[in-house]
């Protein structure tokens, strides 16, 4: 069969037929796994690996290992005036899903003071919906994205004091 054949085969199944296919998702051929993934995202249903996660989460839960789940960050603090709280930077590892505004990606939560990210403190995966954040999982800190973070803030700082100095030179130029 070819993509477009599984195309319209995969657009006939019911949604439940469709998520019991992402369980033997690695024995499809390419063109079915990629047909199989375009139907999943245009009916907004998880990808095969979020079914694999779940399906995991779900076995150790069975077995009577205790699935560890963090609900998320929950509101976030911030005292706006001062710049201190806590702040999610970065969106790396970013999947858009096609025909919809939804996209996921890992973001870092950072203790802010004087607006500048601070102490890393935690790192998720996410599902932007929009306005929505849904939170997937917590994940091992990123210190990949904490090192971009730290670079981006430290240039906006260097870049605002070398402003402020020339300024100050050319005044002082004026002056003489």
């Amino acid at each position: 069969m070819n993509v477009g054949d599984l195309t319209e085969h995969y657009r006939k199944l019911n949604d439940n037929e469709l998520l019991q296919l992402t369980l033997e998702f690695n024995d499809l051929t390419d063109g079915a796994q990629f047909a199989l993934e375009a139907e999943l995202r245009a009916r907004n249903l998880p990808t095969p690996e979020r079914m694999r996660k779940f399906v995991s989460l779900e076995n150790e839960t069975l077995i009577g290992k205790k699935a560890v789940q963090d609900g998320g960050p929950g509101r976030f603090r911030l005292w706006f005036p001062w710049g201190i709280g806590y702040m999610n930077f970065g969106k790396a590892d970013r999947r858009r899903y096609l025909n919809s505004k939804t996209q996921e990606y890992t973001t870092t939560m950072f203790f802010l003071l004087l607006w500048f990210p601070l102490i890393p403190v935690k790192t998720y995966r996410v599902e932007d919906r929009g306005w929505k954040l849904v939170w997937l999982e917590r994940l091992p800190l990123d210190w990949r994205q904490v090192r971009r973070v730290w670079a981006t803030a430290g240039g906006l700082v260097l870049s605002f004091i070398l402003l402020v100095a020339g300024m100050w030179v050319v005044g002082y130029i004026r002056r003489m």
